[in-house]
């Protein structure tokens, strides 16, 4: 029997169909069915709607995965025989920044650096751009060709690429490439009852990693069906590849809008988008036409906050017409949307669904870059009082001191990459993030009122009158102080300046000046608050590796710049989970050094500048907003498509800076290149339409800002 594959425009007869497949299943016969989605959702949605087809109210033996959680379940034992770690990309930029540091600046030589080995990229070698640009373009070239020589024309590359690969041998560390490598040789020794019938649910194929072990997974299973928008050529290429594994032949079930020229200008509009005529049919259709009804709208507003603000009043008209929160979508293209559709949305009283989180600027991770910057400046007052500005100053304790540092390993966070999570399990995030979220509410709502004596100034407190906030006299006092830098400086001028206030209050009292003795009096004590919380501070960062208490010669590994890192956090953050979330997904990064605080800072700066607060609960009950990408595999009645305007959706295409288009063709494996790019482009609106089954709403920003 052949494997089939149902090509659709519309998400809504995608998943019925795909529901229906596995609804139709014998459990008899077949008790095991692995449905692999795009996301973890996508596939939970066509599991609730199988059960929603027939009687049964329970779904033992369907197991609900993604392509990349389905290979590191099956790697997972012989990667830990091997002694390999699987990383993320935060881990994958840190070696990539290892790469270009010892390429570029090399190992000294009788004192003096030896020659630059970047070669035509040496000029760039110092800007932070190189390893993330790096990074993508060896991810690129390890799905494709695998542990194979890629035979890259530039010489310069090549001797990139074969350094990252030596630096993961030597770390232990398993890549996105090596752990699909992994999997595809242990597939054809698993048990063909543990995966059963195989159902792929619009999963994005886009490498030739992800295809061959797609194929051996296909080839293991009793059954195959698979679903795939219309227009992902891409994708249906590959899927055909694999499937043809399990068959001679592959069927290829194309269901698009009905035939009937009477159709809906949404029917209409999803078969033929950028002219699809394998979609459309052979026969001519009536032009579409959105005059018809409300099933497509088009807007705009004067920018993106007001473009922001019209969605929210229109997920509340379609909730006064009784369709349901959780089945209304708003699906981004440009990112910056997100914080604007968050403002307006609390502010219309709706509850919304952030698919992955909310990148937004955190204190918490600006206050943790700002220490370190206060450690790779010498222990700096200045950066000490930008920390200070930031009011992430935790509760002191009973002495006045900052809180004490866990044990190693006490306090982590896991981090938020899908494979690692699938490793470390998602329950621990879940319930580290509801504890977050009720001592947050619980502060907002004046219930964390400090308790420790009084030695310590109200106003001096971390949490003052039941309002976080930034002791505004210690910044004033590291002034008066004339604190420069390093821990002993740090020391004599707070008691220099303690013993110059102590002078001046004998004299007020004297003169019987009471206002300027309760002033005085007000400032030793707010000083000897600075004094108390500050010093052990100042301690935590000369202790981290290359500070002025580091005993070690030789430089630090990232695992002590981890331990190092996580201490000062969890007693300088006051919410230091999502710090600490980063650093854990460095923490396979741990045997690669040594490493100094450039280094560290190079790869830290950007992920803790904007950091990702994860969203909490289920989806249902919440309107649902997530990027295109991320809502692929899922279907909704309403959905809105904001930032339909030049550069945002579309986005500007560009080559790869490293390996550009005419190399890349050279090479093949199904590398991409900027009609790839620009085709991702069509099919991310083609997905965005398709997703909606009753109403369509696209706008745009008229001005651009």
């Amino acid at each position: 029997m052949a494997a089939e594959i149902l090509v659709s425009p519309c998400a809504e007869a995608r998943l019925a169909a795909a529901a229906a497949w596995v609804r139709a299943r014998d459990p008899r016969t077949e008790p095991h069915v692995t449905i692999v989605g795009a996301s973890i959702d996508a596939a939970a949605e066509v599991a609730r709607r199988a059960l929603d087809l027939g009687r049964a109210d329970a779904s033992f033996g369907w197991q609900r995965t993604t392509l990349g959680v389905l290979a590191v379940g099956i790697a997972r034992p012989e990667l830990a025989r091997r002694g390999l770690v699987p990383v993320g990309g935060l881990a994958l930029e840190a070696v990539c920044a290892r790469v270009v540091h010892d390429q570029h600046r090399g190992a000294p030589q009788g004192g003096a650096r030896a020659e630059s080995k970047l070669g035509r990229l040496a000029p760039i070698g110092d800007l932070p751009g190189l390893p993330r640009a790096l990074a993508r373009t060896v991810a690129e070239l390890r799905m494709a060709f695998g542990a194979r020589d890629a035979k890259l024309a530039d010489a310069d590359l090549s001797r990139l690429v074969k350094a990252f690969e030596a630096e993961l041998d030597a770390a232990g560390l398993a890549d996105r490439a090596r752990t699909f490598a992994i999997a595809t040789e242990l597939v054809p020794h698993l048990d063909p009852a543990a995966l059963g019938a195989i159902l792929l649910v619009d999963v994005p194929l886009r490498t030739t990693a992800e295809r061959e072990f797609l194929a051996a997974v296909v080839a293991r299973s009793p059954a195959a069906f698979a679903t795939s928008p219309a227009g992902d050529d891409r994708a249906l290429a590959l899927l055909d590849l694999a499937l043809r594994g399990k068959a001679k032949s592959t069927k290829v079930v194309r269901g698009g809008p009905e035939k009937d020229t009477s159709t809906s200008a949404l029917a209409r509009l999803h078969g033929g988008l950028f002219g699809d005529a394998s979609a459309q049919g052979d026969e001519q259709r009536a032009p579409l036409s959105i005059a018809e009804g409300t099933e497509v709208e088009i807007l705009s507003a004067p920018g993106e906050s007001r473009e922001s603000v019209e969605i929210a009043r229109l997920v509340l008209a379609e909730a006064a017409r009784g369709t349901r929160l959780d089945r209304i979508a708003v699906l981004l293209r440009a990112p910056q949307y997100a914080a604007h559709l968050e403002e307006a949305l609390r502010r219309a009283h709706v509850p919304a669904y952030f698919a992955r989180g909310t990148r937004k600027p955190d204190a918490a991770g600006r206050a943790m870059l700002a220490l370190l910057a206060c450690a790779a400046d010498g222990l700096s007052a200045r950066r000490f009082a930008e920390y200070l500005s930031l009011g992430e100053v935790p509760d002191e304790d009973a002495d006045g001191a900052p809180p004490a540092a866990p044990p190693p390993g006490d306090r982590v966070a896991p981090p938020d990459e899908e494979t690692l999570g699938a490793l470390l399990g998602e329950a621990a995030a879940a319930l580290d993030d509801r504890g977050r979220l009720e001592r947050e509410e619980a502060e907002e709502e004046g219930d964390a009122l400090p308790t420790q004596p009084k030695p310590i100034a109200e106003e001096d407190r971390a949490a003052a009158f039941g309002t976080l906030r930034a002791p505004r006299h210690w910044e004033r006092l590291l002034v008066d102080a004339a604190v420069i830098g390093g821990k002993d400086r740090w020391q004599k001028r707070l008691l220099g300046l303690h013993a110059k206030l102590t002078l001046d209050l004998d004299a007020y009292v004297k003169k019987a000046e009471d206002a300027l003795e309760g002033a005085v009096r007000r400032d030793l004590a707010a000083l000897e608050s600075l004094r108390r919380f500050a010093l052990p501070i100042v301690e935590e960062l000369a202790a981290l590796p290359g500070g002025p208490g580091d005993t070690k010669a030789g430089g630090a590994t990232w695992g002590e710049w981890l331990d190092g890192l996580a201490k000062v956090a969890t007693r300088a953050i006051r919410h230091p989970e999502r710090v600490l979330a980063v650093l854990g997904e460095l923490r396979p990064m741990a045997r690669v050094g040594p490493v100094d605080i450039t280094e560290v800072r190079l790869v830290l700066e950007r992920r803790l500048s904007q950091l990702v607060v994860r969203p909490s609960g289920r989806r249902y009950g919440k309107v649902y907003i997530a990027t295109i990408e991320e809502a692929r595999g899922l279907a909704f009645e309403v959905v809105f498509v904001p930032g339909l305007a030049e550069k945002l959706f579309p986005q500007k295409v560009v080559e790869d800076p490293l390996l550009l288009d005419d190399a890349r063709r050279l090479l093949g494996n199904d590398l991409p290149t900027n009609d790839d790019r620009t085709a991702d482009e069509r099919l991310a609106l083609r997905l965005a339409v398709g997703a909606a089954s009753r109403r369509v709403v696209l706008s745009y920003p008229r001005v651009d800002v």
